[in-house]
């Protein structure tokens, strides 16, 4: 998920009606934009201010941060860095303000921000959570075929996963992400000529069908067809979900997924192929999944119907609007494959 994706839904937030955040009008007063979430294993985190606009936010390049942890003052932040991510000038995602500070669980975090004019003010809080505990990982190799199916087989896994103890009784929430490194042997049909070729993906081709990621309403598992058996039935773009579904503190997570890149079949035969997964789990505020299940539903919102209801999203910035939040996040590394195809 990129940051930049986050900030263009609040910008695209400000001509629909919501509840949270009502439409912009040519009257109504600029407010800031914090587009902020952070994580407790990045050495350096991003926040993102803007002021909000009726067609397009205006960057905010002289903001002042103040950061708190548990109360104490952090760090106080007042340069804005510019960092193109492409070529496009004053991209939103170019400018923002680094923060240093390192977070651990149990953090109450809070954020203060001004411009140095004094013309804007908003605030966000927000904790840190402990992640889940993976406690094993099964998996089961399925046979595929077809000439863009790589290396012949998909993989099911059964994540065994053991929530931390609370003595409160609300949810807790999480997001699961995968991560593939490859290695491949290939040979060029047509030359004969051999190479090696290696992909990743932070977006790993994984299906996800868990009960607990789709509210409930899981694929047919029963099902043959590996392709139909996955198609998920609800939208759930990031991953989130909570632990209604645990019990005893405990539940195992079906996923699967399609390791390899996409090789042409006709061109390429794969003659070895070395295949790296990492699960990633996140532990997220209840803020956080609320707003990126607002923005799965955004995703597939229809802007043009004008019977469809416009999506609400939720802001935990006061005297603004936006998103503040901490992942704590814990990954799981695992071999997926690693042997000779044969052609």
């Amino acid at each position: 998920m990129k940051q930049l994706s986050l900030l263009l839904v609040l910008t695209a937030l400000l001509t629909a009606c919501t509840t949270e955040i009502g439409p912009v009008t040519t009257n109504e007063p600029k407010k800031l934009i914090i587009n902020a979430i952070l994580s407790t294993d990045k050495v350096e985190n991003a926040i993102y201010l803007n002021l909000t606009d009726r067609v397009n936010p205006e960057i905010v390049k002289n903001g002042i941060i103040r950061l708190y942890i548990n109360g104490e003052l952090s760090e106080t932040i007042d340069e804005c860095k510019y960092n193109p991510l492409y070529n496009d000038r004053d991209s939103y995602s170019d400018y923002y303000y680094p923060v240093h500070s390192r977070f651990q669980s149990g953090d109450n975090v809070r954020l203060e921000v001004e411009t140095k004019d004094g013309h804007f003010r908003a605030e966000a809080e927000t904790n840190v959570y402990e992640n889940l505990k993976i406690a094993g990982l099964d998996t089961t190799h399925i046979t595929t075929s077809g000439v863009y199916s790589w290396i012949g087989t998909a993989i099911r896994l059964k994540v065994k996963l053991e929530a931390p103890m609370s003595e409160k009784k609300q949810p807790h929430y999480y997001r699961v992400h995968l991560k593939e490194d490859c290695t491949y042997r290939l040979t060029n049909k047509e030359t004969l000529k051999d190479s090696i070729a290696q992909s990743n993906y932070w977006n790993s081709p994984a299906y996800y069908y868990d009960i607990a990621l789709m509210d409930g309403k899981p694929g047919d598992l029963n099902n043959n067809d590996f392709d139909i058996t996955i198609l998920p039935t609800t939208r759930n773009d990031y991953r989130v979900f909570s632990d209604i579904y645990f019990n005893n503190r405990k539940y195992t997570m079906d996923l699967s997924i399609f390791p390899g890149a996409w090789f042409n079949g006709l061109v390429y035969h794969i003659r070895h192929a070395t295949v790296r997964e990492t699960l990633h789990f996140y532990a997220i505020s209840q803020e956080e999944y609320l707003y990126l299940r607002a923005l799965s539903a955004h995703n597939e919102h229809d802007s043009s119907d004008p019977f469809e209801n416009p999506v609400i999203f939720p802001s935990n910035v006061k005297g603004g609007i936006g998103i503040f939040a901490i992942e704590n996040p814990t990954e799981y590394p695992f071999d997926a494959f690693d042997k000779d195809i044969a052609e």
